[in-house]
């Protein structure tokens, strides 16, 4: 018997939960918000230095993470993040890829453009894997540095190649220039 599919915003709560959780361990007071909030779901301030983040979180439990158009705005704030979880089973603990806004604003935008050059049509939704961020996986300390505009990029290849292809938007930090690219062997 195939065990019944657990509702999306329940998987959503979940991702949250688990990112205020994995926040206070860390040193941050943290909490999730209410579902109003715009484009917050956990707001944390860091408990030794007094550093306040927003943080999107997107959950997944199977290979791809969704997300939308409003989700390709570069940050306002430099305090502004997401926390991708990926759910791996109730005994398990989640993987975690912690991304600056304007990190996660880069990836859809040259991924919906890559995907409007190939159908000749916008794409009603958008989705990231987690092999194309796999170098953020557990990046908690990205969180603590003084300007997350100087944190590398760490995508995959495929990603890198289409930022240098297609750039950004115009209002995108790296529109003039791209940032140093993390290089893992």
């Amino acid at each position: 018997m195939r065990a019944a599919r657990t509702p999306t915003n329940l998987t959503g709560a979940a991702g949250e939960y688990f990112t205020a959780a994995e926040l206070s361990t860390r040193g941050w007071l943290a909490t999730v918000t209410i579902k109003n909030a715009p484009e917050t779901d956990v707001l944390a301030q860091h408990a030794a230095t007094g550093r306040l983040i927003s943080v999107q979180t997107k959950t997944a439990t199977g290979q791809w993470f969704r997300l939308g158009v409003k989700d390709e705005r570069p940050s306002r704030e430099p305090n502004e993040w997401f926390v991708f979880v990926r759910l791996l089973g109730r005994d398990r603990r989640p993987e975690f890829f912690v991304m600056p806004q304007h990190h996660v604003a880069a990836v859809l935008y040259v991924t919906r453009r890559e995907f409007s050059e190939r159908h000749e049509r916008e794409p009603a939704q958008m989705s990231i894997s987690p092999a194309w961020i796999a170098d953020y996986r557990e990046q908690w300390d990205f969180l603590e540095a003084a300007d997350p505009m100087a944190i590398p990029y760490c995508g995959d290849d495929s990603r890198w190649e289409l930022l240098e292809r297609l750039g950004v938007s115009t209002d995108h930090p790296w529109h003039r220039r791209l940032p140093k690219r993390l290089v893992t062997a």
